[in-house]
């Protein structure tokens, strides 16, 4: 197999996860059923991105646009299944200032024929602080194992995909700009990240959700 083998690996997880949610979307609860749609919107995003890269068409457009829907997602469900009044205070101001500062970016400062690393560095600060204390908290309050929670390992995904994609996102445009050689090989951190996000996801869409105290 190829340099790019890894990334038709996590393409075909994405895909996964787009149809777990898809099959298991009436046997979800609303917060899982957010999750649901994530997964289902990242496939068809990712599945864009891919063609367009394939036409030779500028994909960045879909993926600056794409971020703010994921982070408002990843919000939503943490919120939801969290279920506790500091998370839920927390995710809400988070979001708002992200919204807040993705809008006056994308008037002022944004540039399509680049990825925003802007935008993309802070949405992964603001994930981290959302999903630190929503799995605190989370842990706290679930009965029974915490691990059997769809919130453990929605958080669990959305903390360590954020983490550690931050240096590679970071110097996106600079990678792109260089080799590709070496862009796809440090790529493949990337790439590792999200076949990781989607077993999890597809994990959390499978657990039964247990009730909170």
């Amino acid at each position: 197999m190829g340099t790019l083998a890894l990334f038709y690996v996590m393409y075909a997880s994405t895909i996964a996860a787009g149809v777990v949610g898809v099959v298991r979307f009436r046997r979800l609860d609303f917060g899982t059923r957010m999750l649901a749609v994530l997964c289902i919107v990242a496939a068809l995003q990712l599945t864009l991105s891919f063609v367009l890269s394939l036409l030779r068409i500028r994909n960045y457009e879909v993926l600056n646009n794409y971020r703010p829907f994921e982070l408002l997602m990843i919000g939503a469900v943490l919120y939801i299944l969290a279920g506790h009044a500091v998370v839920r205070r927390i995710v809400v101001v988070c979001v708002t200032l992200f919204l807040a500062f993705w809008i006056v970016d994308l008037n002022t400062l944004d540039d399509p024929t680049q990825i925003n690393n802007r935008m993309a560095i802070l949405s992964r600060f603001i994930v981290i602080a959302m999903t630190l204390p929503a799995l605190y908290f989370g842990q706290r309050t679930t009965s029974g194992s915490f691990s059997q929670s769809p919130l453990f390992w929605v958080g669990t995904a959305a903390l360590l995909y954020a983490s550690g994609s931050l240096f590679v996102v970071g110097l996106s445009n600079q990678l792109a700009a260089g080799p590709r050689d070496t862009f796809i090989s440090v790529w493949h951190i990337n790439w590792s990240l999200l076949l990781m996000n989607n077993l999890f996801y597809m994990k959390g869409l499978l657990c039964k959700p247990r009730r909170q105290t």
